[in-house]
């Protein structure tokens, strides 16, 4: 049995770069995740909106409108999905094409070093074999840990929620709540779908 620490040396360098040239493609990966996400999240109010005035719309004749709405919404939505899917293709597929690289060069390697008598021929095919599982379980957890860094976006997301957190300091407690003698609104505004309905709407109750 004979052995070359140079096919080691090989095998070790090409493991790296199929490590951390797909890392590369991490934000380009997150950001398609982050875009799907916010799209599915407005895809999901918008059918909400849309399925709650159908009765209205129904009843005014303009069951076109839903349709339509529905249309242009799912549009923007399809977009977004086919932007992650590529996104998410393109490194699995720069990962598959190291992998293959990385065996067929190591293979190479090898029969010059048979050739030249530094190992045996027949470590060719164990060489081959053993790549083989090294690379392909390499690819493999590679392309998981591609998936788990994806989420991150939305892992930030859900930790920078902002949660509702009223507290009232020094409140007198002989205050009566059942009695109010005015209530105001002023300089209220009113935006739906980047189209401003009302502005600086002022009410006053007494």
């Amino acid at each position: 049995f004979t052995f070359d620490y140079r096919i080691m040396l090989i095998t070790v360098t090409l493991s790296l770069v199929l490590t951390f040239i797909p890392n590369l493609l991490t934000n380009r990966i997150s950001e398609a995740t982050k875009t799907y996400s916010t799209n599915n999240s407005e895809f999901l109010s918008r059918i909400h909106d849309i399925l709650t005035g159908y009765e209205t719309l129904y009843y005014l004749g303009n069951k076109k409108r839903i349709v339509n709405q529905i249309v242009t919404t799912s549009e923007k939505f399809k977009q977004s999905k086919v932007n992650y899917t590529k996104e998410s293709e393109l490194v699995n597929s720069v990962i598959s094409t190291i992998s293959v690289f990385a065996q067929i060069l190591i293979m190479v390697a090898t029969g010059y070093f048979a050739y030249t008598g530094s190992v045996s021929f027949g470590a060719i095919t164990s060489t081959a074999s053993v790549s083989g599982n090294v690379f392909s379980s390499l690819s493999s957890f590679n392309k998981y840990l591609m998936n788990i860094k994806s989420v991150k976006p939305l892992i930030e997301k859900i930790s920078n929620s902002s949660i509702v957190d009223i507290k009232i300091d020094n409140l007198d407690k002989d205050i009566s709540l059942t009695r109010v003698d005015s209530l105001y609104i002023r300089d209220l505004s009113f935006s739906f779908e980047g189209k401003r309905i009302f502005d600086k709407f002022n009410l006053e109750i007494k």
